[in-house]
């Protein structure tokens, strides 16, 4: 079951990625040309926030029960291991910060009075969100894993 969860995790990890750095693009584009804010905005914003929310569930499932890495920091703390701290308090903590963000940014944007607002809270807080993401990504594992 680890090894299937770890290999879903990874590559639904792209896809929050493709939908933010997507999500962000569009935003300033539509804040430079002044464009009205379209239903492929609206998906990409429902899109990027149900993604995020699948894999901090799946995260969550990992971290909790089944991810032997967590199982260890859990039971013996980090004892001087980088990487059971990495993935026992910062890799948890930050991708907990960035669904958060990005459920906030998606709905100041969907409430926004404005299409201009709507863009610029969805940059601002995808934007954040991505960044908390990109420190927060296990760039010493492999990018993708097989089943």
């Amino acid at each position: 079951m680890y090894p299937t969860l770890l290999a879903i995790h990874n590559i639904i990890r792209w896809v929050v990625l493709g939908s933010l750095v997507f999500g962000v693009f569009t935003s300033v584009e539509g804040l430079l040309t002044k464009r009205d804010y379209t239903r492929v905005d609206m998906i990409t914003r429902g899109i990027t926030s149900g993604v995020s929310h699948l894999q901090l569930l799946i995260g969550l499932l990992l971290y909790a029960s089944v991810s032997p890495i967590t199982k260890s920091f859990l039971q013996n703390g980090a004892q001087g291991n980088d990487q059971l701290l990495f993935f026992g308090v910062w890799h948890a903590a930050a991708m907990i910060l960035a669904v958060v963000l990005i459920t906030i940014g998606a709905a100041i944007a969907k409430r926004a009075s404005t299409d201009r607002k709507k863009f610029k809270a969805t940059l601002i807080w995808f934007a954040i969100s991505l960044l908390v993401i990109l420190s927060a990504i296990p760039w010493f594992r492999p990018f993708f894993r097989a089943f």
